[in-house]
């Protein structure tokens, strides 16, 4: 549903988990290479769809995977 918003290429959400830390999932209808940038976090997938998991505090996981976004865009 993210990639629906309106202008919208990349999407990322993070889940946070009962366990602790969160499971991000990484969607795009761009170029843009989601495997990569899930690589970077232990994941993998598809370029136009991957996931991984960030052990980390919200603040943190959020910083690291839009630093890694932004890089790769």
């Amino acid at each position: 549903m993210t990639l629906a918003v309106g202008g919208a290429e990349a999407a990322v959400i993070l889940v946070e988990q009962k366990t602790g830390g969160f499971k991000v999932s990484f969607r795009s209808r761009c170029d843009f290479d989601c495997s990569r940038v899930a690589e970077q976090f232990g994941g993998g997938g598809h370029k136009k769809a991957a996931g991984a998991f960030i052990d980390k505090p919200l603040e943190a996981a959020q910083t690291a995977v839009l630093d890694a976004v932004r890089a790769a865009m």
